[in-house]
């Protein structure tokens, strides 16, 4: 199976349920994650999960060889769960 088969299965959100979950956490603690915005598949699972944006990050990363692409702060609140 090539990358694209596993795509739109739901695996991804199953995982990031499985991850909250299993998580230590305080009334008043909340999930963060950065993610590219060369991703905006992995963008719209975390908006759908219930994560916003709170600061976008311009990165100056790069040389020769590679680069880290900008990317955004997403953050959602525990008592989500």
């Amino acid at each position: 199976m090539s990358d694209a088969d596993w795509q739109g299965k739901g695996l991804g959100t199953k995982l990031i349920n499985a991850l909250m979950e299993k998580a230590n956490k305080d009334a008043d603690s909340c999930f963060v994650l950065d993610v590219s915005e060369e991703n905006p598949r992995a963008k719209v699972l975390y908006n759908r999960l219930g994560f916003v944006v709170t600061k976008k990050n311009d990165s100056t990363l790069k040389n020769k060889y590679s680069y880290v692409a900008n990317h955004f702060r997403m953050e959602r609140a525990s008592e989500l769960l």
